[in-house]
């Protein structure tokens, strides 16, 4: 019977995510906040008709669909809920990790969430969201959090953070500086070079090859470590040969298969050799997806 049991859960494919606007109307139907008026949905390359100059990053974690709520709390303060469902819980962390900034004000929730200036930002499952509020006086932290805690009540799983973190060494980093991204667009945004040096998806692709990037900044040595997952050695191999002929002062490279890790932005060679022994050493052997940074 058991077996049997076993058998039938195996066959069942895992449920769906709830679409966005669905979470949102069954969070805010009621109560305080609550719905101020339709919510907005929007797909693909739609997404630049509700955030224009701010769509990019979305697009470049592949996300699925954005819905946009408009709210009202009890003393009549407008607030916004943006809930972003990505393809999984590692971009919905990668779009949270791009938007946010080591320094700024972080407060725990499900996971880690970042608040400045009247919006609140975080994750949970396979969903980016923002809550945020230009009325004056702005909304307090804690006001901005329950809102954020009524949408996150309807995710039933908090999710995992991307493995590729592991890969990544712990010690002496900068808090809240871990960073996750498939495309250049990404990278381009904690490190920039105008060639395409480690051959990352594009938002002009048509087939794009499928590459995880991960990275942190560290204090001593200060420097930033990048680690990059590629589906072949061969195509590991090609971004190290094309990183090492435009590569920079202070900058190291570790190839290990179909991993590979640089050292950038380090202040001497000796900071780098330092940085890139540590790195070195978490490839070769992986620990847990550590910590949010």
């Amino acid at each position: 019977m058991w077996a049997l049991l076993a058998v039938i859960l195996l066959a069942t494919p895992p449920k769906a995510p709830e679409p966005p606007e669905a979470l949102l109307r069954a969070a805010f139907v009621a109560g305080s906040p609550r719905l101020d008026g339709a919510i907005e949905v929007f797909t693909g390359e739609h997404i630049y008709e509700y955030m224009d100059g701010a769509g990019e990053l979305p697009v470049a974690c592949g996300y699925r669909q954005l819905a946009a709520a408009r709210l009202v709390d009890a003393a009549g303060r407008k607030l916004t809920a943006e809930l972003i469902l990505c393809p999984g819980p590692a971009e919905a962390f990668g779009i949270y990790s791009l938007r946010r900034q080591p320094g700024e004000a972080i407060v725990p929730l499900s996971h880690l969430a970042r608040h400045l200036d009247g919006e609140l930002i975080g994750w949970r499952g396979p969903y980016f969201w923002v809550v945020s509020s230009l009325a004056q006086p702005a909304p307090s932290q804690d006001d901005l959090l329950a809102t954020a805690k009524l949408i996150e009540a309807r995710i039933p799983d908090a999710g995992a953070l991307p493995d590729l973190l592991g890969r990544l060494p712990i010690a002496d980093l900068k808090p809240d500086s871990a960073r996750y991204c498939h495309g250049k667009f990404g990278l381009d945004t904690f490190w920039f070079r105008r060639d395409n040096l480690l051959g990352l998806p594009l938002p002009s692709d048509g087939r794009p090859v499928d590459v995880e990037v991960a990275a942190a900044r560290y204090e001593k040595p200060v420097g930033q470590l990048i680690v990059a997952h590629y589906p072949s050695v061969e195509l590991a191999a090609a971004a190290h040969a094309r990183w090492a002929a435009a590569k920079e002062a202070h900058e190291l490279a570790v190839l290990d298969g179909a991993w590979l890790g640089l050292v950038v932005d380090a202040a001497s060679e000796a900071d780098a050799a330092v940085l890139a022994e540590r790195l070195k050493a978490t490839m070769a052997k992986p620990g847990p997806a550590w910590t949010e940074g």
